[in-house]
């Protein structure tokens, strides 16, 4: 659990400090690279509340509760999917009238 805090982190300081020059108060948005930086830094920081339900359940129940508590950390940490579930469904309407996450892939995909 600690290498992806610290990771994370690090990697989130990172795009900080490539935007440490901008006066705007928006550190880690405005140039591709710290955009990058701070995307891949909140991920490895977002997988963290997972990672520590699974080994949570594990454990509590060993080998078999890995999984199990995995999942239910990616429940917990929201995203849409259970609490309030807005973002899923509103995603999934948007892709039937064609303006969804599946057009916008598979349109960058073919060019």
């Amino acid at each position: 659990m600690l290498p992806f805090i610290v990771a994370g982190g690090i990697i989130l300081g990172i795009g900080f400090l490539i935007d440490l020059g901008n006066s705007g108060g928006a550190l880690g948005v405005t140039r591709d690279a710290a955009r990058w930086f701070s995307g891949l830094g909140k991920l490895g920081l977002g997988i963290f509340v997972p990672v520590l339900g699974g080994y949570v359940a594990y454990s509590i129940v060993g080998a078999e509760g890995l999984l199990p508590g995995f999942i239910a950390g990616i429940i917990a940490s929201g995203g849409g999917l259970l609490y309030g579930g807005s973002n899923f469904i509103e995603t999934f309407k948007e892709t039937s009238a064609g303006s969804g996450i599946y057009t916008k892939v598979t349109e960058s995909v073919s060019g």
